[in-house]
């Protein structure tokens, strides 16, 4: 049964299905009122495709949903032998009417802490080669196919061009190398992973000012992003050098500072040669 569900405006912002066919983030909202007030509903590609796509031919609603998953946006499981989608961060960002009925799906299954620390509130940084665009911390997930040419061959949907894997400790390792006056990156959960991932997403999907893309390429995205941390230490604004009067004398940006929107305005638009 569907049910009426709230939509925020910073949902049209969002960088990664902000680039990507707009049948994805439609995909994305009806799960929205698919799923029960724990975000969570079975995971039939065919029924999901008949509430959400009644009169669209062609689709090839698993293959969309493999790709929501590899992006972050649910999570695919089978636990107590039902196959099951999550909508991640549901219930950060939903209200569900307070006489809706409590989920009678069972949840993803536990994480083993010991050998996947993922996720967890204080996780330390490791040396692990995880890379954007896979989907490797959705464990214990059934992941169908990723969204390849064949994937989605014979339907409507155009084929998103899956993005280049870039290691996100080599964007932390960068960071640590080029700023090393700045505060070090200690713990690296699931909100900082988010927002590596969605600056990667950014340098790889937006151009420069003389309209050429800035990367193309892992190793190229990687270049990129150490010009842009190296081009932040000459800006006196974010390492602390320019004199304040609010209460805030000394303060300098982090990394969390320099992958928000804000941060590559002050780098890019404010920086002397940045681009």
């Amino acid at each position: 049964m569907a049910r009426a569900r709230n939509i925020k405006p910073g949902f049209f912002k969002n960088e990664i299905l902000g680039v990507a066919d707009p049948l994805y983030s439609l995909l994305f909202e009806g799960l929205w009122v698919l799923a029960d007030r724990a975000g969570r509903l079975e995971d039939r590609p065919l029924r999901i495709k008949a509430e959400i796509f009644p009169y669209r031919e062609g689709l090839n609603v698993d293959a969309m949903l493999s790709w929501l998953q590899t992006n972050g946006f649910i999570e695919r499981y089978t636990a107590s032998g039902k196959k099951c989608i999550l909508v991640l961060e549901f219930v950060k960002h939903q209200n569900p009417h307070k006489n809706e009925t409590e989920s009678e799906l069972p949840g993803p299954p536990e994480k083993d802490s010991a050998t996947d620390p993922i996720g967890a509130p204080n996780e330390e940084i490791s040396t692990n080669t995880e890379k954007i665009g896979t989907a490797s911390e959705n464990i214990g997930s059934t992941r169908a196919d990723s969204l390849s040419t064949d994937s989605l061959k014979g339907t409507n949907v155009p084929v998103a061009k899956a993005d280049p894997q870039i290691p996100i400790q080599a964007v932390i390792d960068s960071y640590h190398e080029l700023l090393p006056e700045l505060p070090k990156v200690k713990l690296l959960n699931d909100k900082r992973k988010k927002s590596i991932k969605s600056f990667c997403h950014w340098v790889l999907h937006s151009k420069r000012s003389d309209g050429k893309p800035r990367a193309e390429t892992s190793d190229e995205a990687i270049e990129w992003i150490r010009r842009y941390f190296d081009r932040a230490k000459e800006n006196d604004f974010l390492m602390g050098r320019e004199p304040r009067t609010n209460g805030h004398t000394g303060w300098q940006c982090d990394i969390d500072f320099l992958l928000s929107e804000k941060g590559r305005v002050h780098v890019i638009e404010k920086t002397r040669g940045a681009s």
